[in-house]
């Protein structure tokens, strides 16, 4: 695939229809520092923003 210049990535974007998605993913799930957070989540508790 060609890389697109800033016209082309312009047109792209001004002749799309349809949906789009985002999805981000970690680098790794359940590690120590998330369990007492996912506790809490599990557990319906809300969270310390402080």
């Amino acid at each position: 695939m060609a890389p697109l210049d800033e016209a082309g990535f312009d047109r792209l974007l001004r002749n799309f229809e349809g949906s789009s998605d985002h999805l981000e993913m970690g680098d790794a799930y359940g590690t120590e520092v998330e369990h007492p957070h996912m506790a809490k989540w599990a557990a319906q508790k809300p969270d310390d923003l402080s």
